[in-house]
């Protein structure tokens, strides 16, 4: 009766245990090898991208090499999903220009996704791309995406301790009330950060196309943006502290996104923008509130 018991006890758990690697911890695991011969998950067919369907814990293995541009690594369509890359990629290290995959995405039903620890390397559009709210992407590497670094479209979002490097695109891209800080950013074709109503904090900004970092009614505190080809803040109705920005092409600070509406700004220091110093640094519609450095003159625009 035992061996029967077990045994029908061993068929109703078959369709949940199949194609599905369970560590100890209960976290469930990633790899080529399940992706390609069996599929890693519960509902996840075999091949690329691997589907995540269901809420928990989910960690790689090894890492997850794409044939091409326009193959994603993982999908995600569910809530409450945990996603450890443990150290390891999702990447194309043979591919190069901009197609239609994506290293991670995760559709409108994925609130509270985390993505931390691993890099996404190669894809031809998105590194990371999110459609829900409350996200937390943190200590990712990212290099030679074709398109936008990491989308996060719905609010409440944290992106933190992330590096990304020859960025087609955006850099980061939020929604509302979100959380940028300590990301370092480098060689961005388009806007290296852009937040609204958020807060840009500590970030590491050089060499973005266009504006280092854009926001509107955003805190933007203790920055450092160098050699964008836009302005270095271009901030509507923002707090603009402590940040130390040189050689845009445009201004130090501009209020010309978002309809010119006015920034305050104190403590900065501004140089080598706007064609050197001998120029204005800053947007003339911009409230002074404390001490700025604009050029070689303390004197701000």
């Amino acid at each position: 009766m035992h061996r029967f018991l077990t045994a029908l006890l061993f068929l109703a758990l078959a369709p949940i245990l199949a194609g599905s690697a369970l560590a100890s911890d209960g976290t469930l695991e990633i790899n080529q090898a399940c992706a390609v011969q069996t599929g890693c998950l519960a509902g996840d067919a075999p091949g690329l991208p691997v589907t995540i369907t269901s809420p928990g814990s989910h960690q790689l293995t090894g890492n997850l090499d794409l044939p091409d541009v326009i193959t994603s690594g993982i999908v995600v369509t569910s809530p409450d999903v945990s996603l450890d890359l443990n150290g390891f990629g999702i990447r194309c290290p043979s591919c190069a220009g901009s197609g239609s995959g994506v290293g991670i995405d995760a559709d409108a039903t994925s609130d509270n996704l985390g993505v931390r620890n691993g890099s996404i390397v190669g894809v031809g559009s998105f590194g990371i791309r999110s459609m829900a709210s409350h996200g937390r992407i943190e200590d990712m590497h990212i290099r030679g995406v074709g398109g936008t670094g990491i989308f996060q479209n719905g609010f409440d979002a944290r992106v933190e301790d992330c590096t990304l490097v020859v960025i087609g695109d955006f850099g980061i891209s939020v929604g509302q009330w979100s959380l940028i800080t300590g990301n370092h950013l480098r060689t961005i074709g388009g806007v290296g950060i852009l937040s609204q109503d958020g807060r840009v904090a500590d970030n590491l900004v050089a060499n973005s196309g266009s504006d280092g970092i854009q926001g509107f009614e955003a805190i933007v505190i203790g920055n450092r943006v160098s050699g964008s080809g836009g302005d270095g803040i271009d901030c509507a109705g923002c707090n603009v502290q402590d940040n130390d920005v040189s050689n845009s092409t445009g201004l130090g600070l501009a209020g010309s996104i978002f309809s010119n509406r006015p920034s305050a700004y104190g403590g900065n220091r501004f140089a080598g923008n706007n064609g050197g110093n001998a120029n204005p640094q800053v947007w003339s519609g911009a409230i002074e509130t404390s001490g700025n450095v604009c050029g070689t003159d303390t004197l701000c625009p």
